[in-house]
């Protein structure tokens, strides 16, 4: 499993009123944001913490689809003294379809300005590797010689519950639990 080594963004937002969500048929939201845990940092350091661009439209009662686009990276330095020194640097690019069930009906939540669902989702993961800094202290060049780079892809599967609140009547904080993109996501959303 991935090591939790992740950045964040703090988001804070004080409203005088609260304001309710329009959930109809056709409403578009764009979010963005930061993930804690998962992606990145698997091999080494994280350097890029992943960050994350989605688009979502509710296509029927209490259901959305959406797009996700992010981004993460990592670095690992390698040493074995007195032979071979260099650093591997990853990075991860996902794009990953997702749905959306709005469960505030289901459980009966009466909260102003509160959407709290549940979701799965499906992508893409395209990792890269290289190889950068490499030094040979006895002998000739190892089998990773500066300027190799490798990559490679895998299925991406995303399970998750999250809320977002809107202090505001376009505009939402959000945050998500689950695996995926991240253990913890949050970030902000807004209504077009």
């Amino acid at each position: 499993m991935r090591r939790v080594l992740h950045g964040f963004l703090a988001i804070a937002c004080l409203a005088s009123c609260l304001f309710a969500q329009s959930e109809s048929v056709g409403t578009n939201s764009l979010s963005a944001g930061f993930a804690f845990g998962g992606l990145a940092g698997d091999y080494g350091n994280l350097q890029v913490p992943p960050i994350f661009l989605a688009f979502d439209r509710v296509v029927g009662r209490n259901f959305s689809l959406g797009l996700n686009v992010a981004y993460a990276g990592s670095s690992y330095d390698y040493a074995d003294p007195g032979f071979d020194y260099w650093t591997e640097d990853y990075s991860y690019l996902v794009v990953a379809a997702r749905g959306e069930y709005h469960l505030n009906d289901v459980l009966n939540i009466k909260a102003p300005g509160l959407d709290t669902y549940a979701g799965l989702g499906i992508g893409v993961a395209a990792v890269s590797s290289s190889v950068t800094n490499f030094v040979t202290v006895n002998g000739p060049a190892g089998e990773f010689p500066a300027g190799y780079s490798a990559g490679g892809s895998y299925i991406f599967p995303e399970i998750f519950i999250g809320t977002r609140y809107f202090f505001a009547p376009r505009w939402a904080v959000l945050g998500e639990l689950g695996y995926g993109l991240g253990f913890l996501k949050i970030g902000i959303s807004h209504t077009l």
